[in-house]
């Protein structure tokens, strides 16, 4: 949306027998808009630097500076919507997607009771009934990274790629694990997910109530 510019006969017209002139001989209308979530501003007509507009009536002369501005805006969205026009409602966890009636597998943001937000891997397909949220993954080769690391007592030093869910080295952040455990139910162990989905030969579950392996006690050794 660009500015109006209207000429100075057409604006000698409108004022009848006021007569307006500038130095670039035309006059410049900007307008601005409202919209809801949104503030559009219409740009205003170049301007060189400062013009004087001269006014010619029957009383004495005056004289106005125009300075050239530049009027700029930043618009957030309230949580928890987020996109260009916040249009993309989060959620609480993979669950919550699912039941919102997101069916592709792959990475989504949440958000907790804070609004604090962060990356999930959401599996949406291997089990029916259930949503999974990615917790902790590594491969052969990079064991040692989260070998002795106890689930219910670990910090941010001890957690790998913790932002940044992948197969091949990944322990998530403990305030993360914290709050998808309340929004969960169960929790499994699986094999060579990412290549062969999930193989009942080398799988654990079982639900958070019979055995929550985020308030194991690490074994006092004597």
């Amino acid at each position: 949306m660009k500015g109006i510019i209207l000429p100075t006969r057409a604006l000698s017209s409108i004022l009848q027998d006021h007569v307006i002139t500038t130095s670039a001989g035309n006059a410049a209308v900007s307008r601005y808009t409202v919209a809801s979530r949104h503030v559009l501003v219409t740009s205003r007509a170049p301007m060189a630097a400062a013009r004087t507009i001269h006014v010619s009536m029957e009383e004495p002369a005056c004289n106005e500076i125009c300075e050239p501005t530049s009027v700029r805006y930043n618009c957030s969205c309230p949580a928890p919507f987020v996109g260009k026009h916040c249009e993309i409602q989060l959620r609480k966890s993979c669950q919550d997607y699912k039941a919102a009636g997101e069916n592709t597998s792959g990475l989504y943001e949440v958000i907790d009771n804070s609004n604090r937000t962060f990356q999930v891997f959401c599996d949406f397909h291997s089990e029916p009934g259930f949503a999974w949220n990615l917790i902790q993954s590594f491969s052969l080769a990079n064991k040692d990274l989260v070998k002795g690391v106890v689930l219910s007592d670990y910090t941010d030093s001890s957690a790998v790629s913790g932002d940044t869910p992948n197969w091949q080295a990944y322990l998530i952040r403990p305030a993360y694990l914290a709050w998808l455990g309340n929004q969960s139910t169960h929790w499994r162990a699986t094999c060579r997910y990412d290549t062969d989905g999930v193989v009942y030969r080398d799988y654990m579950r079982t639900s958070l109530g019979d055995f929550d392996i985020m308030n194991i006690q690490e074994p006092v050794r004597g």
